[in-house]
């Protein structure tokens, strides 16, 4: 909940003419906390703005959440990718190796290289 020394900081940071604003907020911010932390929530993190008024800026998952996530047990692996054999770069290299059945397109800004198998319909003139 709220402490002590919390309620005088946000007084000391707010001028007197805000505090009944203060007041109330900080009257939602503890009834906030609590919902939050009956319901198991992990977190909650909240500022102060000079006026009085306080913003939720996070609040963490509850125990309702994270069952409902389904979180992923310890075991999986989050980077297969690291432990994947080298892709075979022989059938990709015949892409660009300038093989008679690739033309060379000028297209505006870019010059892009499209497998044509039929000559006659290359975009390129004569």
């Amino acid at each position: 909940m709220l402490d002590w020394p919390t309620i005088c900081k946000c007084h000391q940071i707010v001028p007197v003419q805000y505090w009944p604003v203060l007041w109330f907020y900080l009257a939602c911010l503890r009834l906030t906390l609590a919902e939050a932390w009956a319901d198991g929530c992990d977190g909650l993190v909240w500022s102060l703005k000079p006026n009085g008024v306080i913003y939720i800026k996070y609040c963490g998952e509850t125990a309702a959440e994270r069952a409902a996530r389904a979180s992923l047990s310890p075991e999986f692996d989050h980077a297969p990718w690291t432990r994947l054999a080298p892709p075979e770069l022989a059938a990709l290299s015949a892409l660009f190796s300038g093989a008679p059945d690739i033309a060379r397109h000028l297209d505006g800004f870019w010059t892009v290289f499209t497998p044509c198998p039929v000559a006659s319909h290359s975009l390129l003139p004569p």
